[in-house]
């Protein structure tokens, strides 16, 4: 946790519409549920894979809730959604599906975003990220996801599978 805090103190909380827990302290049963779900694919391994998430096995209700963001390492590393479901569309008002973090976000909000994929490659283990969807201009919407690392090669995380509550 010490490099989560390091990282976490370059963040001002009078703009960040981020906050991030890696004690995982869920409110919301769906995100347990999404963590219990991400144990059992990767089994005795470190890390599932991309290749482990088969919708077919996911809970349908899990589906609109979910998230993959795309890490290309550069240099400079890029972040890109690669597939955005319904509740987040909807909830935010856009689809961003196959844009770059660097296309949508102003710096501040780009990098309190990086500092939770940042933390996830380091610490190769999910963290809950929740707060208010300032980013999207929904001051008054509160959200609550877990973030959740994948790895093709047990070696590097190129992807990270979200579950995002907005309310």
């Amino acid at each position: 946790m010490d490099s989560f805090r390091q990282s976490r103190a370059r963040i001002s909380d009078d703009w960040s519409p981020l906050q991030y827990d890696p004690d995982l302290n869920f409110e919301h049963p769906l995100l347990k549920e999404a963590h219990a779900l991400w144990q059992k694919l990767r089994g005795d391994r470190e890390l599932p894979s991309r290749r482990d998430l088969d919708p077919v096995q996911i809970p349908p209700a899990m589906l609109p809730h979910m998230q993959l963001l795309d890490i290309e390492p550069g240099p400079p590393v890029r972040y890109r959604w690669r597939l955005i479901g319904t509740h987040i569309t909807a909830a935010l008002g856009r689809d961003s599906t196959g844009k770059y973090w660097d296309e949508l976000y102003v710096d501040a909000t780009l990098q309190s975003f990086a500092t939770g994929a940042e933390w996830i490659q380091s610490n190769r283990k999910p963290i809950r990220c929740f707060g208010k969807s300032d980013f999207a201009q929904k001051h008054f919407q509160s959200f609550e996801a877990i973030e959740m690392p994948l790895s093709e090669d047990q070696q590097d995380i190129r992807t990270i599978w979200i579950v995002a509550i907005y309310s």
